[in-house]
């Protein structure tokens, strides 16, 4: 069995200056069959897939002959029975009582818990897990924070937030950052507010105190040098773009090549963000426009929930979304020809609106020297 190094020591060669029809026809060469998703025969290749290809196909076909069956429906209906159905509201609309859905409070419920940041729940978990744990082991407190009186609370929360240390040290120190101290009360503020405590924490003057405790504790981890971000990542740069090429760790020379292009794309001309957003991106989301002039270009029209946009202002949209424009000097690294080609490798049961943008394709060698490509989503 091969490495995924092993599919990139086969690389199909193409000129820097060839123009998009040229290497269009370089990649559907026979060295390149293994790109091909839509022999007859190729259903076998999707087993694998975490998602039921077989069962999205069957829904595809199922809706296609849906459409003709209702085509040939309109065909055959007389003008007598198109002037009863418009005379009829019932056919027309829905009744009443069914344009609103039965709900119980316990729907409410979960559709509110369904609709949390998962990560934000773990957060809160995590950080009300440190905080009973204190209260346990410093006060020998058990029971749940939301039956702590305010005035005590408020005691308890201003011994924490002066005493709170890491559990295991990083970068020379067992000291929270600044941010993390912060992130840690709203974790309990949030947890207090779903069980309809009595009082907010971060706003209420029953919590004054612990609210001047952990501003001064933030000071003085600033005044020690804390809170300066040392884990923040270094932006993407030109340089680190064209060693990619270089190397070919982007560009269209192989399956692997190409699908790193597509991703770094999407992330460096739209924006998206770690692994949620690539994740729920849709094919279909991206679209492929021509200007005035006649130049392609790539446009983000269908943004979904991200960080900064959760849906929650309604205001808060993009007037325009982001664009990639083509490189018409090198068509090698233009987001418009790569985009164009995966287009043409990707399987035509796939070209549906379904979160399944990305592909990560591997190659397996088998005793008959066949090559056989299985994709799982990334």
């Amino acid at each position: 069995m091969a490495t995924d190094t092993d599919s990139e020591s086969e690389p199909w060669e193409s000129g820097d200056n060839s123009d998009t029809n040229t290497l269009l026809s370089e990649m559907d060469s026979p060295s390149c069959s293994y790109w091909d998703f839509s022999k007859p025969n190729s259903s076998t290749r999707y087993k694998y897939l975490p998602v039921n290809v077989h069962k999205i196909q069957k829904q595809s076909a199922t809706s296609e002959k849906q459409k003709e069956n209702g085509k040939e429906n309109k065909n055959t209906k007389t003008d007598s029975d198109q002037t009863a159905s418009f005379g009829t509201t019932s056919l027309a609309k829905a009744s009443e009582s069914d344009r609103f859905r039965d709900v119980t409070d316990a729907d409410i419920d979960s559709f509110l818990q369904e609709q949390l940041h998962k990560n934000t729940s773990k957060k809160t978990k995590s950080d009300l897990k440190i905080f009973q744990l204190f209260l346990k082991s410093k006060h020998d407190i058990k029971r749940n924070i939301e039956q702590i009186p305010p005035q005590q609370l408020d005691r308890y929360l201003s011994f924490f937030f002066l005493s709170a240390t890491k559990e295991k040290q990083t970068n020379g120190t067992f000291e929270y950052e600044p941010s993390s101290l912060k992130s840690i009360q709203q974790s309990i503020s949030r947890h207090l507010k779903d069980n309809e405590y009595e009082c907010n924490i971060i706003t209420d003057d029953e919590f004054l105190k612990s609210r001047q405790t952990l501003s001064a504790k933030s000071k003085n981890l600033k005044s020690l040098g804390l809170g300066n971000k040392p884990n923040a990542a270094d932006p993407l740069t030109d340089d680190d773009l064209n060693k990619f090429y270089m190397k070919k760790v982007m560009g269209s020379n192989s399956p692997r090549s190409l699908i790193n292009a597509v991703y770094i794309n999407n992330n460096y001309h739209f924006g998206l963000r770690g692994v949620t957003e690539h994740y729920n991106l849709c094919w279909g989301d991206i679209s492929l426009k021509v200007d005035t002039n006649g130049d392609e270009y790539l446009q983000y029209c269908h943004e979904r929930q991200t960080k900064t946009r959760q849906g929650e202002n309604i205001t808060n949209l993009r007037k325009l979304g982001p664009i990639a424009v083509e490189n018409k000097i090198d068509r090698t690294r233009c987001p418009v020809f790569q985009y164009k080609l995966f287009s043409t490798k990707r399987p035509e049961t796939m070209k549906k609106r379904i979160p399944l943008f990305i592909f990560r394709l591997q190659r397996f060698r088998i005793i008959t020297m066949n090559q056989k490509f299985f994709g799982t989503k990334t």
